[in-house]
């Protein structure tokens, strides 16, 4: 399965006068990806001006992530895009440069304000953390403005962000291994009684680590409750026929499974 991830942003400013507002970002929507699953990061500009070339080095964990391409798929309007990866898939990326010229050298339009100047794709490849970067503070690398040709206007690192790569088999964003409900979607975590085990999958209120008549005795105490209340198994903040239904569909069996150990 493939995703477009744009949420979660690292962001660092550009301190230098003539675009001292501007950001460069490095720009997944979230750190947990599954096995085998395909992102796309975008490289974005903000608050620029007269913008003509973009150029940075990446830098990635090849044992965890393996690149598929970089493009100007999605991104402005940059004319040409020159890659330097001297060992493909050792982790590095030396150079990528986005140019707002054509190569025959017909000129583009410079770009000013917030655009995406262009996207790498990835896949992850194996379980673990893996940290991406990108760099601009080597010599020749940064973005440079029509005002000033030739000349670096801004250079800078983004702080990297942190891929986790992760065993999700309930789909809800948390890893198995730290998921109160591994078969069961919960992305909050809701767990009002503190054991090990999320409300979604916990239908023991007296913590016997079975479900029974006792159980549902304790659960008709708690009907019509609203708030963090144990017997709220589907986490809508009430208890009511919705988590009547989830706590049949639970009588007579353990709580769990969690992935969290004690």
């Amino acid at each position: 399965m493939k995703k477009d991830l744009a949420c979660l942003t690292a962001v660092v400013c550009l301190l230098v006068a003539l675009n001292s507002n501007a950001t460069v970002q490095l720009t997944p929507s979230t750190t947990a990806i599954k096995v085998n699953e395909s992102f796309t990061l975008n490289i974005t500009a903000s608050a620029l001006n007269n913008i003509d070339s973009a150029s940075v080095a990446f830098n990635y964990d090849p044992a965890l992530l393996r690149l598929d391409g970089i493009t100007l798929d999605g991104g402005a309007a940059f004319c040409d895009l020159i890659i330097k990866d001297s060992i493909p898939d050792d982790g590095l990326v030396e150079g990528i440069f986005a140019l707002a010229h054509q190569p025959a050298g017909n000129p583009c339009p410079a770009l000013s304000g917030d655009f995406v100047a262009f996207q790498i794709k990835m896949t992850a490849l194996a379980l673990g953390n893996a940290s991406l970067a990108i760099t601009q503070n080597a010599p020749g690398f940064g973005w440079t403005s029509e005002d000033n040709p030739g000349v670096i206007v801004n250079n800078t690192t983004a702080q990297p962000i942190q891929i986790a790569v992760i065993v999700d088999n309930d789909n809800d964003g948390i890893a198995d291994n730290l998921d109160n409900c591994t078969e069961v979607s919960n992305p909050a975590q809701q767990n009002t009684d503190g054991d090990i085990f999320g409300n979604a999958c916990d239908a023991d209120f007296n913590n016997d680590n079975f479900v029974n008549s006792l159980d549902l005795g304790l659960f008709k105490q708690m009907f019509f409750t609203s708030g963090d209340v144990e017997a709220d198994l589907n986490g809508d903040q009430i208890v009511n026929s919705l988590d009547l239904g989830l706590f049949k569909a639970r009588f007579f069996q353990a709580p769990g499974p969690s992935g969290i150990v004690e």
